[in-house]
């Protein structure tokens, strides 16, 4: 067992690894502010909210889904919430996304990942993804954005 000194500068070195990553994942993810809140149900949100999206005169394509649509709400008899997100008004950028429900963060996680990647919404919207989980309402969600105008 390492105790004294050596224990305390064992945890210094991690701290500080710790904040170089969460400074270079800061400075990758700047452009996308993203949140999770511990509620209950969950609440998340990456991207820009419509509010913000109308500030900056940002045309949005909405798409809002309640979570008694996920089938997964089923199977663990919490139905309450919804889904929501934003995309490009002339293209098929995803913008936004905000979740109140059951594994909030963990959606949010797969929908910040896309959009890291430049994925179009029409990747999330025809993946098949594993049934029944709560990412699953992202396909529905996705096929209900609007055309663009």
């Amino acid at each position: 067992m390492v105790t004294g000194s050596a224990v305390i500068d064992m945890v210094r070195v991690r701290e500080r690894k710790r904040h170089m990553v969460d400074v270079l994942i800061a400075m990758h993810l700047e452009r996308y502010t993203r949140s999770a809140c511990s509620t209950d149900p969950p609440l998340a949100r990456v991207g820009l909210s419509e509010a913000e999206a109308h500030r900056r005169g940002i045309g949005v394509r909405v798409a809002k889904l309640p979570m008694s649509a996920v089938l997964r709400t089923w199977t663990i008899s919490e139905s309450g919430g919804f889904m929501k997100a934003l995309v490009d008004s002339h293209g098929d950028r995803i913008l936004g996304f905000t979740m109140l429900g059951p594994e909030a963060g963990e959606v949010m996680a797969a929908v910040q990942t896309a959009m890291l990647a430049g994925l179009p919404y029409t990747g999330l919207r025809d993946a098949i993804l594993t049934h029944p989980t709560m990412a699953e309402g992202l396909t529905t969600l996705f096929a209900s954005i609007p055309p663009p105008r």
